[in-house]
């Protein structure tokens, strides 16, 4: 669907809209369109960010639970899912048991 122009209708804050129109008054962008284009486009950045760092700290939990099992049991146990894709329903479910992980802060500031 990239480069098809779809016409969607939508309400602005009107601190929003003054925004956008100082952005196009400034002349950085020419029309309110390329604003909202541009706010997207670092939405769908900070997301895949969000995603990364969701994924970086699950196989920092994941390795940690698999050193304790080993310390544990001896050996450590396969992970048949990591090579599974992560998507986003996937990672908002990590995401909630990370939450809950004891160590979860600590790691998440080491990612």
């Amino acid at each position: 669907m990239r480069g098809e122009v779809m016409v969607i209708r939508f309400a602005l804050s009107q601190e929003q809209l003054a925004l956008v129109d100082r952005l196009v008054a400034s002349g950085r962008y020419e029309a309110q369109e390329s604003v909202i284009g541009a706010a997207l486009g670092l939405l769908e950045k900070r997301e895949r960010e969000r995603l990364s760092s969701l994924a970086a700290l699950h196989a920092a939990l994941a390795a940690e639970d698999a050193d304790e099992d080993a310390d544990q049991d001896g050996e450590i146990l396969a992970d048949d899912d990591a090579a599974m894709p992560l998507d986003a329903a996937i990672l908002d479910e990590i995401e909630r048991l990370i939450v809950a992980h004891p160590r979860a802060a600590v790691l998440k500031e080491a990612c």
